[in-house]
């Protein structure tokens, strides 16, 4: 089986080692798009390189498809329902989101607690006010995407691992019409 038919094709049965080859690819794929806005975003940051970062952060979710077939193929394999994957998706949602609090909210605190001590006067300075907002956004921002990518890569590693265990069922699997 082909790596290409395994991301991309939704009725493939994936086979252990193919599974992980795949997750390789994928998590590889994700941390560098997770990376990508920090290349972009400008020293001071400003409403234009937060506004591309947050174009560049939704590429991620090309990658729900991907990984859709290639966990759809492996329960295949295994002789259980695509839809489990759900299971999986939901998992890795709660799993990334409690890691990436654990991981950013310290750091957070501290980088807003020392910004808005030294934040100018809104009414009297309404742009410079603006601008230290934005300043502040964009070091939250380069600060909290390498905790996301490793909340990111610990999430969808714990989430992969039962998948990637199922052993192949090949007698009376109704859902691997292939072999």
């Amino acid at each position: 089986m082909s790596i290409m038919n395994a991301l991309f094709g939704p009725d493939q049965v994936t086979d252990q080692k193919t599974f992980w080859t795949g997750v390789g690819i994928l998590l590889g794929l994700g941390a560098v798009i997770t990376y990508l806005p920090l290349l972009f975003m400008g020293e001071g940051g400003g409403i234009s390189s937060m506004m591309t970062g947050g174009a560049l952060g939704m590429l991620l979710y090309l990658l729900i498809y991907p990984w859709f077939c290639l966990i759809g193929g492996r329960l295949r394999d295994a002789g259980h329902s695509p839809w489990y994957y759900l299971l999986g998706f939901f998992g890795y949602t709660i799993i990334s989101g409690v890691l990436g609090l654990m991981l950013m909210a310290p750091e957070m605190a501290g980088v807003m607690e020392g910004m808005l001590e030294n934040m100018p006067d809104p009414e009297a300075e309404p742009s410079a006010a603006m601008d230290q907002m934005m300043d502040m956004q964009a070091e939250m921002m380069r600060k909290s995407i390498p905790k996301q990518i490793i909340a990111g890569l610990i999430a969808s590693i714990l989430v992969a691992i039962p998948y990637g265990l199922l052993k192949p069922k090949t007698e009376g699997n109704r859902y691997n019409s292939i072999t």
